[in-house]
């Protein structure tokens, strides 16, 4: 069992139920010299900096290909690729890098004034967060107790952001 980004494509044996939908933002330190600029930047604007972002292939560097794509913008090289929110987050800090990850997984940083988020011209995909399982996987009970208490709180979670 994984809750996590829903993926595009998976096998015949894999199914995938969607949770909620999870915005993303692009960030970056507060020092940033696109943390102080008068207008929101253009996609172009975004291109000049150096980027760390998840491997190729995952649903998030996906994400971040099609806002360039859209904008008809080549997409910037990636010197750093990376999947842990604290490294992402540290390497930030520390450099004139963006990144593109959710506001939830950095609420701490975003509160503290560490990170700030950069508003851009153009609007950012949402991505899927979803319950993946094997097809013929049998929970116990115990994780069907799980389960049906993620679900619930996806749930919830939808109502609360539709009110």
């Amino acid at each position: 069992m994984m809750v996590g980004a829903v993926r595009p494509r998976v096998s015949a044996d894999i199914t995938q139920t969607a949770l909620f939908d999870d915005p993303l933002i692009v960030l970056a330190a507060a020092h940033h010299p696109l943390a102080r600029a008068a207008e929101a930047p253009t996609i172009a604007d975004l291109a000049r900096f150096p980027w760390i972002v998840a491997a190729a292939g995952t649903p998030l560097r996906n994400h971040w290909r099609s806002i360039f794509e859209t904008a008809g913008v080549e997409p910037p090289r990636v010197p750093i690729e990376c999947g842990s929110v604290m490294m992402v987050r540290q390497i930030l800090i520390e450099s004139d890098f963006l990144t593109l990850l959710s506001p939830d997984q950095v609420s701490v940083e975003l509160e503290a004034g560490w990170l700030v988020k950069i508003e851009s011209a153009a609007s950012l995909p949402s991505r899927t967060i979803g319950l993946t399982l094997r097809a013929d996987w049998r929970p116990t009970p115990a994780q069907a107790t799980m389960i049906n208490l993620i679900e619930g709180q996806a749930r919830l979670l939808g109502d609360h952001e539709t009110s």
